[in-house]
């Protein structure tokens, strides 16, 4: 350091020295120029005599002045200099190179800022490493059994999104929560905010009924109250107390798949849902294992394969050839979405690809004025490294001006994604301009510079540095290999837009497939809601019964309401609750290999609420009550599955774990709907009358009415509830085509990006094709006239310039269409009714792209027509 500074000083003392000895030189070059005036010369022999005679010694001072202090720090700050003068004469240059750079470097930081949330950050717990889960959802005996005999984990637990009745503050509210099993906090190893965290100790049938706040909930709800601890919460008819309050940081997905920004409320699951606690066959937890420092994943998968094979044998109605596959957490958080991540990634990438061809069609068109500077700067012995500097010093502060505008184009895109509405992006609340960012814009922007600043110099630049001056020319043309250049880079950014569009073509046609796709009911004009009743108040199935039967009739009588019903599993809601089944009259089969379909509890009202048709039997009516003989209705895909070939009214079914055999029989066939979205094949289900339900447990309901005026049946319902029990919180209240939308919410949010990334690429590639065809009219001015003064018409130079722009359109839509055709291969799993080699959406977009090169061409073949044939031969 100290060696820097002495230079430093050393640098500035030489700099004040040859500033004064270049004073002395000029004064005594003004006195060589009189005395030579004097002897007769005229003034410019005059002048040219003296800098003959200085010469030497102005080379020396220059030389004396490049070795001494810092000359690479020197040299470079007179190179920004420059650069600086040269972007300030031409003002129009450098705004639309800095707003392309600034287009391609954005869309790749807001993009990139997403990606490094969701998929490349690691998860904000102490040794995420050492975090793995299980594939698939697991059960809490499971688990428990696990955790009792794995060797190599240090901990191990679970979690389950649930809900809650929050009591106490006015009107009913429902609050989510995770049920946590055994050491599932621990596990993560997150250290409370306040008091304590959850253990396997509260994860005890009859425990303590303990609750841990979130810190939002206890910033929102609690107001940040530091002496919280101890207090209690009223939830769903029971009191809980507080005894601690986790950070906000501590983030994971329910079990099941279902992401969660974080709870409201952790509570141990023995203690808020003790049956399913207590059911094996309930795989419905995210199981979250720790290992030890010292053991190794294949050293636990081996004794998960051993524990496994265990409980098959001990429990083949539960866990018959059930395995416990590791995954690693984070992979399990992100892997629904990295597919759609790594397009969207591609796809900006691309995007930056064209507009830093762009920049380079900038930077020759630019280049190709200044060569004749550069011929100066060689013919006063500048090196061609010396020249490269000077160049390059220029492209890349254009590139680190767009840098630094991108990163406001960025900051504006996020503001924008969370409008949006991306569906369930993991982590998606912790996307921000951060340092990692700032070092992606910041490396992006100077590659770009550097490698795009390269093609000029190398096409016209140091060629036209190596002719040198030459005697009557005062500019240099363009070179061929120059004009050459820009062509090919021209087809090279219509090539990628291509690409861009293709697939954004692909998406939009899918997701127009997606929205025409019949689901099996009228979703217009449905309002549904959700509510779960506690289960201090209704743990029989008796008082259950009694609220759905009142409730069913006032929902019938709403103002309004054309037909109300209760379903436990709204269609598109994302809940599912499959039962292993057996028929009657049939072989028996080994416990544990009974197929499951899905089960809902309906009210006689339902297939008429939703529009659904009655196939075959009747549906149910209010005979089909408690006491009466059990019945059920199965969808199509039911009837076509298990009773192929026969008819299916009169035949009875019964769930394979109840503790004795209920037979229901089969009275009717409906239609099938698509419950989880236009793009999942409907399923076997199997409906029952809630008035009949058989598990107490069960203690949800969905509403759905239907009305032309969404508005007052929203009020209605909750009104409707609340007549009854005034403590049930009505939740979920929105109209069917909300759940509809967010199913396509994910789908939608890609097809929007990648087609805004295909519009401005197209945009940057009409731009492109437009200075490339107005250069060469310029260029070609003097041709266009000789071919206008031998009588050529105006359409004919029109065509020669279409013509010119047709060709090259045409070559990058024929490599681009090559290239999608290979890139499409990525979105055959995000496509849905159409090919991802769809013919017509590729000649769709490559007549996108040729008529947009033609109407590029339009104004320079105007432009051409316009000229003068002896004006243009006179100039030249």
């Amino acid at each position: 350091m100290l060696t820097l500074w002495r230079r430093l000083l050393s640098s500035f003392r030489h700099d004040q020295e040859s500033r004064e000895r270049e004073e002395e030189l000029r004064g005594h070059f003004e006195l060589l120029v009189a005395d030579n005036l004097r002897r007769g010369m005229d003034e410019s022999a005059a002048r040219r005599e003296a800098r003959q005679t200085l010469g030497v010694e102005w080379q020396i001072n220059a030389d004396c002045r490049e070795h001494a202090g810092l000359p690479f720090v020197e040299t470079l700050l007179q190179d920004l200099k420059y650069a600086v003068r040269q972007l300030r004469k031409a003002p129009l240059f450098t705004a639309v190179a800095v707003l392309t750079l600034a287009l391609g470097i954005g869309a790749n930081s807001a993009i990139f800022s997403v990606v490094d949330a969701v998929l490349l950050r690691p998860l904000p717990y102490p040794h995420p490493d050492q975090l793995v889960t299980l594939r698939g959802a697991q059960s809490r005996p499971d688990m428990d059994d696990i955790g009792k005999q794995a060797r190599a984990l240090q901990s191990i637990g679970g979690v389950w999104g649930y809900q809650f009745d929050l009591l106490g503050n006015g009107q009913p509210e429902e609050v989510q929560a995770d049920l946590v099993s055994l050491d599932a906090l621990v596990a993560l190893g997150v250290p409370p905010l306040l008091g304590r965290t959850l253990t396997a100790r509260d994860d005890v049938p009859g425990g303590a009924r303990v609750v841990v706040l979130s810190e939002g909930f206890w910033r929102n709800r609690m107001g940040a109250d530091p002496a919280v601890l101890g207090k209690t919460l009223r939830l769903s008819g029971n009191r809980y107390e507080i005894v601690g309050v986790m950070p906000s940081r501590l983030w994971l997905p329910h079990g099941g798949g279902q992401f969660s920004g974080g709870p409201e409320l952790f509570v141990p699951m023995s203690v808020g849902y003790p049956e399913a606690a207590a059911a094996r066959g309930l795989h419905a937890q995210l199981c979250i294992l720790r290992l030890r420092a010292t053991a190794t994943r294949a050293q636990l998968q081996g004794e998960l394969d051993a524990i496994a094979a265990q409980l098959s044998k001990a429990y083949p109605a539960e866990n018959r050839e059930r395995r416990f596959s590791i995954v690693d957490l984070r992979e399990s958080v992100v892997g629904s979405v990295r597919l759609m991540m790594l397009v969207l990634f591609g796809a900006v990438a691309l995007v930056l690809l064209i507009a830093s061809v762009n920049f380079a069609n900038l930077l020759l068109a630019r280049a190709a004025t200044r060569s004749h500077e550069a011929q100066i700067r060689a013919a006063l012995g500048a090196t061609p490294r010396r020249l490269v500097r000077q160049f390059l010093t220029e492209s890349t502060l254009l590139s680190l001006i767009g840098g630094l505008t991108a990163l406001l184009f960025a900051a504006g895109a996020l503001r924008m994604l969370a409008l949006v509405q991306p569906g369930e992006l993991p982590r998606i609340e912790s996307v921000a301009i951060d340092w990692r960012v700032l070092f992606f814009t910041l490396v992006i922007s100077l590659l770009t510079g550097c490698l795009f600043g390269l093609v000029p110099l190398f096409q016209v630049v140091l060629p036209g540095a190596r002719l040198g001056l030459q005697p009557g020319r005062t500019t240099a043309g363009p070179a061929p290999s120059s004009v050459r250049a820009r062509q090919s880079l021209i087809v090279v950014q219509f090539a990628f837009a291509l690409m861009l569009l293709c697939a954004a073509g692909l998406l939009l046609r899918s997701l127009a497939q997606l929205q025409s796709v019949d689901v099996g009911f009228d979703p217009e004009h449905l309002v549904t809601a959700r509510l779960w009743l506690h289960a201090k108040k209704y743990d029989d199935i008796s008082a259950q019964s009694r609220f759905y039967a009142q409730l069913d009739a006032r929902l019938a009588q709403l103002p309004g309401a054309q037909s109300a019903a209760l379903v436990t599993e709204v269609p598109l809601g994302g809940n599912r609750l499959p039962h292993n089944i057996v028929f009657k009259g049939r072989a028996p089969v080994a416990e544990g290999s009974e197929p499951d379909v899905l089960t809902n509890l309906v009210s006689p009202e339902l297939f008429r609420t939703l529009g659904m048709k009655m196939l075959r039997g009747r549906p149910f009516d209010a005979a089909d009550r408690e006491g009466a003989p059990l019945v059920a209705v199965i969808n199509d895909a039911m009837a076509r599955e298990y009773f192929a070939g026969e008819d299916p009214i009169g035949k009875a079914v019964a769930y394979a774990r109840m503790p004795e055999r209920r037979w229901m029989t089969v009275v009717g066939v409906v239609s099938d709907i698509k419950e989880f979205g236009p793009d999942v094949p409907a399923e076997p289900v199997l409906y029952t009358p809630i008035q009949q339900k058989l598990e107490e447990w069960r203690r949800w309901s969905g509403i759905v009415v239907r009305g032309p005026d969404a508005g007052p049946l929203a009020s209605g319902i909750k009104q409707a509830v609340w007549s009854i029990d005034p403590a049930v919180p009505v939740t979920k209240l929105m109209p069917m085509t909300d759940l509809m939308a967010a199913t396509l919410a994910q789908r939608r949010f890609t097809a929007l990006l990648l087609t805004l990334f295909a519009a401005t690429a197209l945009a940057l590639a009409m731009i492109g094709i437009y200075g490339v065809i107005a250069y060469s009219v310029v260029q070609r001015t003097r041709e266009i006239g000789v071919r206008m003064a031998l009588g050529a018409q105006r359409r004919q130079v029109v065509w020669v310039v279409l013509r010119q722009a047709l060709l090259l359109g045409a070559i990058g839509v024929a490599l681009g269409t090559a290239g999608s055709f290979f890139a499409s291969r990525a979105l055959a799993s995000m496509v849905f009714g159409v090919s991802a080699h769809d013919p017509a959406t590729f000649a769709a977009v490559a007549m996108l792209l040729l008529a947009v090169a033609l109407l590029a061409s339009l104004l320079p073949a105007w432009r051409a027509t316009r000229i003068d044939p002896s004006a243009a031969l006179r100039a030249e």
